[in-house]
């Protein structure tokens, strides 16, 4: 009898450790996966991309661009503004980076009608990009031997 129980005690923890458990499991959604936003790089140095956006959700504009470290700053390229959730839209972008840049940021933001708003970039790399400058750079930064002065972008 005591086999029996012992073979019985083992098949019910051998079936309570394969067996799946309730638990709700949580998936994170990708960065913005809403947008559907992809990337296909056509030159490297300077960057061009084609961005292409098929929209999940409703937005009311889609604006495509170039990212902060862009020579010459941030700017929108393509918007799209008459927007239809499964449409495909491309927008072609050409930008470049300072050699001191370890890749060129491209942006796709979308905007709701509520005004909420869904951010998705992508980054090219920098193929002259110089390392031994970027670290003198950082050098003469942290030493207070140059100061770094953002302006604005004028409009």
């Amino acid at each position: 009898m005591s086999k029996l129980v012992v073979f019985s005690l083992s098949l019910f923890l051998i079936g309570c450790a394969f067996t799946p458990n309730n638990q709700a499991v949580a998936h994170q959604m990708p960065d913005a996966e809403e947008l559907g936003a992809s990337i296909r790089v056509i030159h490297a140095s300077p960057a061009t991309a084609v961005i292409s956006v098929k929209p999940r959700t409703s937005f009311s504009e889609i604006e495509i661009g170039l990212g902060r470290n862009a020579v010459g700053g941030p700017k929108t390229i393509c918007v799209i503004s008459a927007v239809v959730i499964g449409q495909t839209y491309t927008c072609q972008l050409q930008g470049d980076v300072i050699s001191t840049d370890t890749g060129l940021v491209m942006t796709v933001v979308g905007i709701t009608r509520a005004g909420a708003t869904s951010n998705k970039s992508f980054t090219i790399p920098n193929p002259n990009y110089d390392r031994k400058a970027d670290r003198e750079q950082q050098k003469k930064l942290s030493r207070g031997e140059q100061t770094l002065i953002i302006k604005p972008e004028i409009r």
